[in-house]
C-alpha cells in the first residue's frame, strides 16, 4: 500500500458527503407577503415593565397547602417516626463529630496557607 492511498480515501469520502442533498427550509418565500406593514414599535419601558402578580385562589390553596406541608415536616436533628428520617439524621450527627475531630486542614496546613503564597524569584 502506498503512503498517499490514505489520503486518496479521505479526500474519495469527503468528496461524496459533499454529494448529499440540502435539507428542506421549513418557511418558503411563498408564505411571505413583501406588501405587509412592519409591525408597531413598542416603547422599551412597556417591554421591561414586570407584569403585575395574580394569584388566583386555587393557586393560593395549592401554596397554603405546600406551606403546611413543610411546616408540618419534621427537620434535621427532629425525632420522627420516619426510619429513613432517623437515618439520615444519626448520619449527619456522625459526619459532624468526624469533622470536628478530624479536621480537614491539620495545624502545619493551616499555618503554611495563613503565610499565603510567595512569588518565585529569578536568579540574577
Amino acid at each position: 500500500m502506498r503512503a498517499s492511498t490514505p489520503f486518496i480515501l479521505a479526500l474519495a469520502a469527503t468528496a461524496l458527503l459533499g454529494c448529499q442533498k440540502f435539507p428542506e427550509l421549513d418557511v418558503s418565500e411563498e408564505q411571505f407577503d413583501a406588501k405587509s406593514p412592519y409591525p408597531k414599535l413598542v416603547p422599551i419601558e412597556e417591554l421591561l415593565k414586570e407584569p403585575e402578580p395574580s394569584i388566583t385562589g386555587e393557586v393560593q390553596e395549592e401554596l397554603t397547602a405546600r406551606r403546611d406541608d413543610l411546616q408540618a415536616a419534621p427537620t434535621p436533628g427532629q425525632n420522627s417516626d420516619d426510619p429513613m428520617q432517623n437515618r439520615i439524621d444519626a448520619l449527619r450527627a456522625r459526619r459532624d463529630v468526624q469533622a470536628a475531630s478530624d479536621p480537614l486542614f491539620d495545624a502545619d496546613l493551616r499555618k503554611r496557607m495563613e503565610r499565603g503564597i510567595n512569588a518565585p524569584i529569578a536568579p540574577e
